[in-house]
């Protein structure tokens, strides 16, 4: 690879991926690459796209370079992070035995996640949450570089 990726750029990445969204590391640049996954549909089944608006016809070029460069493009997926294992292992940071049993209690069950959001920022212990989710989304996008051997910059 000609250039590094930015571990912060691929740890924001992770949070733009979506059921509409698919992100992409360029191995030839380190750039990080956002596309709807409507557009790699289309590029998919070979759909022409010459009566697009201008920055769709840029997206539709943007897919079917992806669907094309086999090994160029390699795709983050949002199953890389396991964000319940994620809280779990919060829980056990927190040093104030209270809280921390509340928080274990709210990560039980349906609704957990609503249930943990709304009792971080009662227990005032938010700050100290995003800090920790962001050094864990750190450590799985330097795992993911270094398994797919993409040189980045910390």
């Amino acid at each position: 690879m000609k250039n590094s990726v930015r571990l912060k750029e691929v740890v924001e990445a992770y949070d733009m991926i979506s059921f509409e969204n698919q992100v992409f590391i360029d191995r030839e640049n380190g750039e990080i690459v956002n596309i709807f996954s409507e557009y790699l549909r289309k590029a998919e089944n070979e759909e022409p796209y010459d009566r697009m608006r201008d920055w769709e016809q840029e997206a539709m070029k943007q897919a079917y370079d992806i669907i094309e460069s086999e090994g160029r493009f390699i795709e983050l997926s949002k199953y890389d992070i396991d964000e319940y294992r994620i809280m779990e292992k919060f829980c056990f940071t927190v040093a104030d035995p209270f809280k921390e049993e509340a928080l274990f209690n709210a990560i039980n069950g349906r609704g957990a996640f609503r249930r943990f959001k709304d009792l971080i920022y009662k227990l005032e212990v938010a700050e100290d949450w995003y800090d920790y989710k962001y050094e864990a989304y750190k450590q799985v996008a330097r795992d993911f570089c270094e398994m797919h051997h993409i040189s980045y910059i910390v």
